[in-house]
């Protein structure tokens, strides 16, 4: 009886096209031949791209309260993110104003998380874990990555955030949640952003972004100590994304459906995946 054959799917690589020079000494230094292509300048313009090419692909999906999913395309992505990006802008956003994200992986972060991007202002996703476990403690993770950062905004998505928002959030610090009922007053509506028109020089201004200015502040794990935020620009993500795409093509399955597992307060979560281009 001859044993089953595992149903293995190819795999489409791309071509590796290597200058090889062999020193004397033993090392060996490779070279791509191909010159690597970043096809955009930042991410937002990554994100319009997509919603010109592909308006009514899913872009992302999440579960809802019952475990249904709830998705949303390209297209609507661009338009909320533009809402949320023109809101942001009347509130005086800039490079010097982050936002920083209280949340989950869900649709609501990526729309802030773009719409911040577009705005200029740099983004902090946070670990949940600092605004759900710290309670004993006092919350001193996530006071700590406040000091540092000094958001001028804060997107706590739902209310299980409150009572962190309530003990790191410095006075005049901008709250927004999807359930502001359950916070601090003033706190603003996320769906009242996501009612914002956005300026006729809005697009204007995401092509005008600067690919070297800060566009987040990614926090270390904090392990060895107090977590740090590391700068990323616009062009250090975009380049990193095009490079990954270069070396695992099709193999990857970015054109397929990913199932998210990183938390995108992860680096690698935050700009592999979770990003348009």
């Amino acid at each position: 009886m001859s044993a089953s054959i595992p149903p293995y799917r190819p795999v489409e690589f791309p071509s590796v096209d290597l200058d090889i020079e062999r020193r004397s000494d033993g090392v060996i230094i490779m070279t791509p031949n191909a010159g690597l292509e970043v096809g955009v300048s930042s991410v937002p313009k990554g994100l319009a791209l997509s919603a010109i090419r592909t308006p009514h692909k899913t872009a992302i999906a999440e579960r809802d309260e019952n475990g249904s999913w709830r998705k949303t395309t390209f297209a609507a992505l661009k338009r909320d993110a533009d809402a949320v990006a023109q809101w942001l802008t009347d509130h005086d956003a800039d490079r010097r104003a982050p936002v920083l994200i209280i949340s989950g992986n869900s649709i609501a972060h990526a729309v802030m998380r773009y719409g911040a991007m577009a705005a200029g202002a740099p983004v902090t996703p946070v670990s949940a874990n600092y605004a759900l476990l710290g309670g004993a403690g006092g919350y001193e993770r996530l006071k700590h990555v406040v000091d540092t950062v000094k958001p001028r905004f804060i997107f706590a998505e739902t209310q299980e955030f409150a009572p962190a928002v309530a003990a790191a959030a410095p006075e005049g610090t901008l709250v927004i949640s999807r359930e502001p009922e359950h916070f601090r007053a003033p706190c603003f509506d996320f769906q009242d952003l996501l009612g914002t028109t956005p300026g006729p020089d809005l697009d204007a201004r995401i092509d005008a972004l600067d690919p070297d200015a800060p566009a987040a502040y990614m926090l270390t794990s904090g392990s060895t100590g107090k977590p740090k935020a590391v700068i990323q620009t616009q062009r250090m993500i975009t380049a990193n994304l095009f490079q990954g795409w270069a070396t695992l093509g099709k193999a990857a399955g970015w054109d397929d459906v990913l199932l998210e597992w990183l938390p995108w307060s992860h680096v690698s979560g935050a700009f592999s995946s979770m990003a348009a281009a």
